[in-house]
């Protein structure tokens, strides 16, 4: 019953994790992370509160909350930072969006009211998303893909063929920590993760590291030749407020 009302009562909060480009150092956009404000837990994670509004189908009105609030802050953020129009906010898309009638066109119309062009959102689905109803999954992300960017998270974990990866709309793959964590450590884990860049340069895709913790991993990943990274060494997810700051750090 909170949860059916969080909306409403406006408890809901977006945080704001930094996407660093390795050659210049500089914040290439930013992933969103939505957070539940509850009068009496204290601030909740996705985790304390996602499985329950999937269940409920809540998570449809959440996802377009997040959409909306997340463009209206880059398109305030570009008219700020006109010196890379680059800038881009990646955030978590449900399975479930892709059952609704037209989902294409109702994110189309959240980024015509904030007047940004839909490539400066990525949309990231999960290689743990059942692979079953291929065709139909593939229809709908060629659909999203006509305007959006669509990354795949958590690459590495899921079960999906290399057949079926080059056949998906997306643009960017994104390494699960659980392979970052060894790297400057362990050689295994350094080969995979050279294996896994060495697949997305095959397929033209970008490759993102999440969760990069020390400076150790963000070198051996440098060396390595991967593009972007996100994670603890350059800031844990953060306000509106202090990710202006952290952005006009880096580009000013």
């Amino acid at each position: 019953m909170d949860l059916r009302t969080a909306l409403d009562r406006g408890e809901l909060r977006v945080l704001y994790m930094p996407v660093v480009d390795l050659h210049t150092r500089k914040i290439k956009g930013f992933e969103a992370h939505v957070r539940w404000q509850h009068a009496e837990r204290g601030l909740l994670s996705p985790s304390d509160f996602r499985g329950r509004a999937e269940e409920t189908g809540l998570i449809t009105a959440i996802d377009r909350w997040v959409l909306t609030e997340t463009a209206r802050q880059l398109a305030a953020w570009l008219r700020e930072f006109e010196g890379d129009g680059r800038l881009t906010i990646s955030m978590n898309f449900s399975l479930l969006e892709f059952e609704r009638r037209r989902p294409a066109e109702e994110l189309r119309e959240i980024l015509v009211r904030t007047a940004l062009p839909p490539s400066s959102i990525a949309l990231e689905i999960t290689e743990s998303l059942p692979a079953g109803n291929s065709e139909s999954l593939l229809r709908l992300l060629n659909e999203i893909s006509a305007g959006f960017n669509v990354h795949l998270g958590d690459f590495g974990t899921g079960r999906w063929s290399v057949v079926y990866l080059r056949r998906l709309p997306i643009t960017a793959l994104k390494i699960d920590p659980s392979f970052i964590s060894g790297l400057g450590e362990n050689g295994r884990d350094a080969a995979v993760v050279s294996a896994m860049i060495a697949l997305a340069r095959s397929l033209g895709l970008k490759c993102i590291a999440k969760n990069v913790k020390t400076e150790d991993q963000l070198a051996s990943l440098r060396e390595l030749g991967c593009d972007e990274a996100q994670g603890p060494v350059f800031s844990e997810p953060v306000t509106a407020d202090r990710a202006h700051e952290l952005l006009a750090r880096s580009w000013r």
